[in-house]
């Protein structure tokens, strides 16, 4: 069994690196092959839906690891998934025709009438995106990870082929987004196919007091998931609302998040449960002690790319998505910095000593800071200050929570992150940020060429390398001895 959930974990890692990269490279194409006004109508377009269909999903895919390996036999899954299916459905429906008949006012709050001419996108992306979100769930459960990890890589390449194919047909973009459609409706379709294949035929009908079992627990975790959506759209919702499309495309690119903290989320795969064992035995210091190690080495990992790409954000914006989206170079940079808080997920033991209601509390109090920091920082900063409210909040987000943790296992924050061993790594970057500034002043401001930034790169790696491998070698030892 252990080898099985082993190999299962690696083979989803690797699909998820492997959709990760043609994900990349999609948004790549799409920047370079389709105006700044046909990207900048596409954003528009995703944040009505991610606002919309969030809020009206209630958290319903997130029902399925819950209640179906509770179900004893194949009568009762096909009971939970003909009301989850049945429900889904509705609320998919529902979300697309509410996104649909507000189509006027969204052209109104962005200024574009453009937004008309992708009605049918609207309309049916969110009943595709509701089923396809619960593919992963359903498929882990069915023990049918070879289907996952086919169905991912399939799903995002033939997205990333739709893209080549419309450039060689010079297909308007109203076309490849129908086509686009067509993809996800199949895909929906399959998730549909796939299950009736695992468990049989199963009824298209909701048993009502199955459903409220199921709204019961999952509406909590959708509205978690709303705020949290609603907290990432907010600095996009309001460029958009006070700036122009193509000033939108670019804001997207620039605030866009590029996958550099996985490191940190599989280690926060493994460290919860290792944590939650340790506060279960009330080892409060030695949990602090595995967790403060672990984010460490994360935190090593990960700053050093968030300085290199916020000191060479030019040249990298150019490399992702051409020079059109160069003007967005210092919101780039913000979010590269701001990625640094991703070393780690501060709200880990709030979550494993059952205190989720504060996780809730402090996603909501972000929120509406960051919704009021938002419009202070574009009147006083201009476009950029949307980027630096995120980051003021993100800071103070992982502030309030590390104090609340601090309170709960009555550990100091300073004794559960030592400031010392932190400061280390940043010292040596931000002299090689200074050094590269001062040298791209001497290079009167020259954009650096994709050759040349890699080899910047590579000399940046092996200084940094030279300083910490020593610390780093040091640190895994510690943790092996901490886990064993």
């Amino acid at each position: 069994m252990k080898r099985s959930l082993l190999t299962d974990a690696v083979w989803l890692t690797i699909s998820k690196g492997i959709v990760t990269l043609f994900t990349i490279i999609s948004t790549m194409l799409l920047s370079r092959f389709r105006t700044l006004t046909d990207y900048g109508t596409y954003s528009e377009l995703l944040i009505i839906i991610n606002l919309v269909s969030t809020a009206l999903f209630l958290g319903l895919p997130n029902s399925i690891n819950f209640f179906l390996p509770r179900c004893e036999d194949k009568t009762e899954k096909r009971s939970f998934l003909g009301t989850y299916f049945s429900t889904s459905c509705v609320m998919g429906s529902i979300a697309g025709i509410l996104v649909f008949s507000t189509i006027p006012l969204w052209i109104k709050y962005f200024g574009n009438p453009e937004i008309q001419k992708y009605w049918f996108f609207l309309l049916v992306i969110p009943l595709t995106k509701i089923l396809t979100t619960g593919a992963d769930n359903l498929f882990i459960n069915f023990h049918r990870t070879n289907f996952l990890v086919v169905y991912r890589i399939a799903h995002s390449f033939i997205q990333l082929v739709l893209i080549f194919v419309i450039q060689f047909l010079s297909k308007s973009f109203q076309s490849y987004l129908a086509l686009y459609v067509m993809i996800e409706g199949a895909f929906s379709l399959l998730v549909v196919f796939l299950t009736y294949r695992e468990v049989g035929t199963f009824s298209f009908c909701i048993k009502w007091d199955l459903l409220k079992r199921v709204l019961t627990f999952s509406i909590p975790l959708g509205l978690a998931s709303a705020v949290g959506i609603l907290n990432v759209e907010m600095d996009k919702l309001i460029i958009g609302y006070f700036l122009t499309t193509d000033e939108l495309a670019i804001y997207s690119n620039a605030s866009r998040e590029l996958p550099i903290a996985v490191l940190a989320s599989s280690f926060t795969t493994v460290l919860i449960p290792r944590i939650s064992k340790m506060i279960k035995d009330e080892k409060y210091k030695d949990a602090a002690v595995l967790w403060n190690r672990v984010t460490l080495f994360s935190y090593s990992v990960i700053i050093f790319f968030c300085v290199f790409l916020c000191s060479y954000s030019k040249e990298v914006l150019v490399i992702l998505y051409s020079e059109k989206y160069i003007g967005g170079y210092i919101v780039f940079a913000i979010y590269s910095i701001s990625l640094i808080f991703q070393s780690t997920y501060f709200g880990m033991f709030l979550n494993v000593t059952g205190n989720t209601k504060y996780i809730f509390k402090a996603s909501l109090i972000s929120m509406l800071a960051n919704a009021i920091l938002n419009i202070v920082f574009y009147y006083v900063f201009g476009f950029w200050g949307p980027a630096l409210s995120t980051l003021g909040c993100v800071t103070l987000l992982a502030y309030y929570q590390l104090r609340l943790t601090s309170k709960i296992i009555d550990i100091r924050i300073q004794d559960i992150f030592t400031l010392k061993e932190y400061m280390y790594p940043a010292v040596i970057l931000l002299v090689l940020a200074v050094t590269a500034f001062c040298l791209k002043r001497l290079l009167q401001g020259k954009i650096l060429s994709f050759g040349e930034t890699v080899v910047c790169g590579a000399i940046w790696l092996m200084i940094y390398g030279a300083f910490m491998l020593k610390r780093t070698r040091n640190l895994l030892i510690l943790m092996r001895e901490d886990t064993e």
